[in-house]
């Protein structure tokens, strides 16, 4: 994963290991990555369409 206008990378792994992450935003530090939670997102995105 690169920024945008970015020539290093920002992000760099085994892709096994972070294909498994996602970001997560918080409000004290930033975005953070976490692990990633299928139902987690399932749960968001049902609330989505419920509003």
């Amino acid at each position: 994963m690169t920024h945008e206008g970015e020539t290093s990378w920002s992000l760099k792994g085994t892709l096994g290991v972070v294909a498994k992450l996602t970001v997560r935003e918080n409000d004290s530090g930033g975005p953070i990555f976490v692990t990633y939670d299928e139902e987690k997102l399932a749960e968001l995105n049902a609330r989505k369409l419920a509003a």
